[in-house]
């Protein structure tokens, strides 16, 4: 098994967003008429689409198989 990581907080970002995420958490109960779990659920679902676009993606590095009728099943490019 490999080595223990232990993750730390570079600062704390819990103060910023406190308001605006109750804020908008209550927006999204009254004005869409969401159940505070609903509100919850698509808060998450806005959250990990915003940390999906700002990942970068990884060069493919993957090899690529075709199909050669002559070789066999697979031929590596």
């Amino acid at each position: 098994m490999g080595a223990a990581v232990k993750l730390v907080p570079t600062n704390d970002w819990t103060a910023g967003i406190d308001k605006s995420l109750k804020n908008a958490l209550g927006l999204s109960m009254s004005v869409m008429g969401r159940t505070g779990e609903e509100a919850c659920k698509h808060a998450l679902i806005l959250m990990a689409q915003s940390a999906a676009a700002m990942t970068p993606k990884a060069k493919a590095m993957r090899p690529i198989r075709k199909m050669d009728p002559h070789l066999g099943p697979f031929v590596e490019v």
